[in-house]
């Protein structure tokens, strides 16, 4: 048996999305025996990540950058593409963005095999698109972005298979399509759960180490928090925490990832590192990590967490609902940010013995659902049972 999976072999990566989704798959796979599947991918692709093309895309202005997203999404219902391999050759197509599905509806039409798709986006599609423009742009040219519902629900319909990570994740849909609700219904049979897995996460630099860079005293209570510092992550959320949350001199707040629109507290103790290669060692040295979403599809900073053996609060949303069901644990599921301070609270006031069990029911966890091999494994053997 022979699938396709719709991405350049180039441009697979450990980041978010689709490429790192292959990413974690292909190392599973190429750990995970299967004899019965052989997989490909599409030929690699030359100009996405060219140097040339990277260097006009800084240097272009915004302004002309948005006309441009503007025109090729208004393009989208009618844009046809031949693929650069022969879809006959494989017994099934796994596409990894809707987009990509309906480019290529005129040559599914003679296809006989089985077509998987997976949205990653962590809304309905169309939404996620429409984010990228600006604001004048969609007004202007409303009923003809009105459209592009049509372009996601002919790859919904199309699809024999829905792969999600799990049915929690496919809340944001729901809240950001009207249309969702049916299109489910319609296809309820199609849909398919395998959660996805990422290899353990190793650190660079010790607790101790970390704490010390940091002037952090080794027994105080550290609080972590990796990502955008945007209103979907929540980044905002921790911010009206914090005035509860620092009123103790031994809590402290590390915060990786590259400053946004939302001032941070001007506080000693909330420490802004900015982006770093080594977001695991900062996680790993923390008591606490924090994923106050306010949508969320299934973040991999969560497995990230688990896989590093450290406690977490987040916030009761799409895919991290899942571990209501996965016990136990030491994920603790909250709402708004008043409990978000009271359940870092109750872990502030656990002892060290305390924290460190919950610590290590998250690893198992981990181990029990969320590595490579076991994503490989559940993926092959959900390939070969609808091929069988």
């Amino acid at each position: 048996m022979k699938e396709l999976l719709y991405w350049p072999e180039n441009d697979i990566r450990p980041v978010g999305g689709p490429r790192g989704y292959l990413y974690n798959l292909r190392a599973g796979l190429e750990r995970f025996e299967h004899k019965n599947l052989e997989v490909s991918y599409l030929p690699p692709s030359t100009m996405e990540n060219s140097s040339i093309r990277k260097l006009l895309r800084d240097w272009t202005p915004t302004r002309f950058k948005n006309l441009k997203r503007l025109h090729k999404m208004m393009g989208y219902p009618t844009k046809a593409v031949t693929p650069r391999i022969n879809f006959d050759e494989f017994d099934v197509i796994h596409f990894h963005q809707v987009e990509d599905l309906f480019f290529v509806r005129e040559v599914l039409e003679s296809y006989h095999g089985k077509v998987i798709l997976t949205s990653h986006t962590p809304c309905a599609p169309q939404q996620e698109w429409l984010s990228h423009l600006d604001a004048r742009d969609i007004a202007t040219h409303r009923v003809e972005l009105q459209q592009l519902d049509d372009v996601v629900a002919f790859a919904f319909d199309r699809a024999d298979c829905i792969m999600f990570p799990c049915p929690e994740a496919e809340e944001p849909y729901y809240h950001t399509w009207h249309e969702y609700d049916s299109i489910h219904n319609k296809n309820i049979s199609k849909y398919k759960y395998i959660y996805t897995g990422i290899d353990k996460c190793s650190v660079n630099q010790s607790r101790l180490d970390i704490r010390r860079k940091y002037d952090i005293p080794e027994e105080d209570f550290v609080i972590s928090y990796a990502g955008r510092h945007n209103r979907i992550k929540g980044y905002d959320r921790l911010i009206e925490a914090s005035p509860a949350l620092l009123s103790d001199i031994h809590t402290h707040v590390m915060v990786a990832g590259r400053p946004g629109a939302i001032p941070s507290p001007r506080n000693a103790r909330w420490v802004e590192i900015g982006w770093t290669n080594d977001p695991y060692s900062i996680i790993a040295a923390s008591d606490v990590f924090v994923l106050p979403n306010r949508e969320t599809y299934f973040d991999l900073a969560m497995l990230e967490a688990l896989s590093l053996g450290v406690p977490v609060v987040a916030t009761n949303t799409g895919g991290n609902k899942v571990f209501s069901r996965l016990g136990p644990n030491g994920v603790l599921l909250v709402n708004e940010e008043e409990e978000i301070a009271d359940a870092i609270g109750g872990l502030r006031g656990k002892s060290n013995s305390e924290r460190l069990y919950l610590g290590e029911l998250n690893r198992s966890i981990y181990e029990k659902y969320f590595t490579t091999d076991v994503f490989a494994r559940n993926y092959v053997n959900l390939i070969e049972s609808m091929l069988i």
